[in-house]
């Protein structure tokens, strides 16, 4: 059979893979994304026409892939500091906390 994956804008995957039975694994798919798919049953003679479209289904979410970018610090106070950045794009899911790590540097003259 042939599987087409619709990705949430609309693009269209196609992968064709080899299978005698009626069950198959997608892998390598993007975490936290949802996906449906069609089926064709194909043999010598030709393919049938498309299944209707799957039900949707989320993979799960996974670790972002890449780190927060565009950290910038700017002084409030003489003791206080406000930090911000660029979430990571993307996320694989829905972020649920940063943890900000900081401390003394050594002395740089100005």
């Amino acid at each position: 059979p042939e599987l087409t994956l619709i990705y949430p804008s609309g693009r269209k995957r196609e992968a064709v893979v080899q299978i005698s039975g009626t069950r198959a694994e997608i892998t390598s798919l993007i975490p936290f994304v949802r996906y449906s798919y069609t089926v064709v049953a194909c043999n010598s003679f030709g393919c049938s026409n498309m299944s209707d479209v799957s039900n949707t289904i989320r993979t799960d979410p996974a670790a972002p892939d890449q780190e927060p970018t565009n950290c910038v610090a700017i002084t409030t106070s003489a003791t206080s500091i406000i930090v911000s950045w660029v979430a990571p794009d993307p996320p694989n899911g829905i972020i649920e906390d940063y943890r900000l790590v900081y401390g003394p540097t050594a002395a740089v003259a100005d």
